[in-house]
């Protein structure tokens, strides 16, 4: 019983943790297509026993297979900490033909108790140049033009564009300008050496959203088309205002055919090519004269509004007075109007904040202008009624909207400066200053250039000055001969290289003492005699010690240390501590020896 009730347990817990994927049916299809071509739409039934039992009809298309659709299965299982995932998947494929160039709509087909969503195709024409039929079943189809193809590019291929969105306006009404490139080749790589400018307008970049290239029908031909850029323009004067045309240097990837038998296939090649966009031109009617008082330069559609606060000022107190202008046009280059304050009162620069976003043909948002005085005296502030004035350009008409006065109670805050110079007269406790002649005051300049200590310090500073030149050009010297130095410091070399050789005799290594101890000897013969150290040999270190003046006794001792040095790589561990300490106190001995003996002429010099 136990071990049923064990494998029981198993099988329940293995149910709970499989867990299915909720069911859903979807439908694909194609965005458009292109007027002979044949695509496919696709129904996905997922994890559901349902079956599509009918085809979407589509208007102005031919079903092939509406009775016997391509049924294909996907099936898997996933299984993540103990928990069990499985999902199943059912396709139904049906092919078409787009027979009538139109914008149809693919109907929602029922699934059990599921139900699609409808679907909108654009059937476009064919090419003029092209009217073959070619069979496409990709959700993104390429134009009949945009197959593999060979040779040359023509300038049909690729076409930039600007666009505007109105070809007359009024100054200061917004404008959409699109650049936009058609083509009928893939793009490797795009650039621009030269954008269209805006020039004469307020250009703000728009953002273009997803960059994929849609198929559109353009010119008569199937294109693949993508926006590169587009921009919100504000004219800023009248007359016809001309937008440049742009360059661009573009590689497009073309198709090599190559015959394989009874197959043929394409090799990608790259053309670069430079193309230009087109010039438009806009023409900007000025808005009517004379222009209305209160009108600083508002065109779109708005409504403004006026509060202040606090309520109760109070003098030498901030007071703020917001203007908020909430609506469409071009809010964003709002300046602060131009309000007349009484004169009682300080006033500072206003704020201006705009808060807009495009909303498909303009901006569209709020802008607020805080006012920011200080009132001066206690009594009534009249802040006078106004008016905003702004221009609709959808009626050609300037439209005001008055702006309420306020008639507020200033009350007394901080003392003014009235105040404080009244009561500045009343004051008694501050004792009377009483006036000095500055005369007596000033202070005679006393002069230093004849002082002792003067001299004294011009003296030392020259003499300082005069040492400094004989030590550096005493520094030139020695610098220059570069023999010399290493004669001199030859001494302090060895003594250097020594110490090395007394580390490995303290270490008992008896290569690492004669290696040390050689090149110190070495060395030290070389810096000392002036000798290179690859012309070094026994013999002409005999013959230079001889002709410095060195006794020929001090000479075998140094020839036999260098020899006793050779010897010893030739036959290691064959000497003693108390040989090595021998030889290393007779090496420094011949140093100092050497080192304090003067140099003597030789016989050769001395009969001469």
């Amino acid at each position: 019983m136990s071990a049923l009730r064990y494998y029981t347990s198993l099988v329940i817990m293995a149910a709970a943790s499989f867990i299915a994927t909720a069911q859903s049916v979807s439908i694909e299809a194609p965005a458009t297509v292109i007027q002979g071509n044949r695509f496919s739409v696709t129904i996905s039934v997922n994890n559901s026993d349902a079956v599509v039992r009918t085809a979407p009809e589509i208007p102005n298309c031919k079903i092939f297979n509406a009775s016997r659709p391509g049924v294909s299965t996907m099936q898997s299982t996933t299984i993540i900490n103990g928990r069990v995932e499985s999902s199943i998947q059912r396709q139904y494929t049906y092919l078409y033909k787009a027979e009538k160039a139109s914008t149809v709509t693919i109907p929602a087909v029922s699934v059990g108790n599921m139900r699609t969503q409808a679907k909108r195709l654009t059937i476009l024409p064919p090419d003029r140049t092209s009217q073959q039929s070619q069979s496409n079943s990709s959700s993104m189809p390429a134009p009949a033009a945009s197959a593999p193809r060979a040779g040359k590019v023509s300038p049909s291929d690729l076409i930039v564009t600007v666009n505007m969105s109105k070809k007359h306006l009024w100054k200061g009404e917004a404008v959409i300008a699109t650049i936009k490139v058609y083509t009928k080749h893939n793009i490797s790589s795009f650039r621009a050496t030269t954008l269209p400018q805006f020039d004469g307008f307020i250009s703000e970049e728009l953002p273009v959203g997803s960059n994929e290239a849609q198929m559109e029908h353009f010119r008569g031909e199937n294109y693949y088309s993508a926006v590169l850029k587009k921009c919100l323009l504000y004219p800023q004067k009248a007359g016809t205002l001309t937008i440049n045309s742009g360059r661009y240097d573009v590689t497009l990837e073309t198709y090599e055919p190559i015959s394989n038998g009874f197959f043929v296939t394409y090799r990608p090649i790259e053309q670069k090519i430079t193309t230009t966009s087109n010039r438009i031109s806009v023409s900007v009617e000025d808005l009517p004269q004379p222009t209305p008082d209160g009108f600083e330069g508002a065109v779109g559609h708005f409504t403004a509004t006026t509060d202040i606060a606090p309520a109760h000022p109070r003098t030498n107190e901030a007071l703020t007075y917001t203007l908020n202008i909430n609506g469409t046009g071009n809010i964003k280059a709002l300046s602060a109007p131009t309000l007349s304050f009484p004169a009682n009162v300080e006033e500072y620069t206003p704020e201006v904040v705009s808060d807009a976003n495009f909303n498909g043909t303009d901006m569209r948002g709020t802008c607020a202008v805080t006012y920011t005085i200080v009132p001066k005296e206690v009594g009534t502030l009249n802040i006078p009624s106004w008016n905003f004035v702004y221009f609709d350009p959808s009626t050609g008409r300037y439209m005001t909207i008055k702006q309420k006065g306020y008639n507020l109670s200033v009350i007394r805050g901080s003392a003014s400066s009235a105040e404080q110079k009244d009561l500045g007269e009343g004051l008694k406790d501050i004792r009377y200053i009483h006036r000095v002649d500055t005369a007596s005051l000033a202070q005679k300049p006393a002069r230093v250039f004849f002082e002792t200590i003067y001299v004294l310090l011009y003296i030392l500073v020259l003499v300082a000055f005069v040492s400094t030149i004989i030590v550096y050009r005493k520094h030139i010297r020695a610098n220059s001969d570069l023999a010399a130095r290493r004669t001199a410091r030859a001494n302090k070399v060895a003594t250097k290289r020594l110490r090395l050789a007394a580390k490995a005799l303290t270490a008992n290594d008896a290569d690492a003492f004669h290696e040390s101890l050689a090149r110190a000897l070495w060395g030290y013969i070389s810096d000392k005699l002036r000798i290179p150290s690859s012309a070094l040999t026994r013999d002409n270190i005999r013959e230079k010690l001889l002709e410095s003046g060195i006794s020929e006794e001090l000479t075998d001792r140094t020839i036999n240390i260098l020899d006793q040095c050779e010897m010893a790589r030739f036959t290691p561990d064959s000497s003693s501590p108390e040989h090595l300490k021998g030889l290393f106190d007779e090496s420094s001995a011949v140093i100092k020896a050497v080192e304090s003996t003067k140099k003597q002429p030789t016989k050769a010099s001395a009969k001469a």
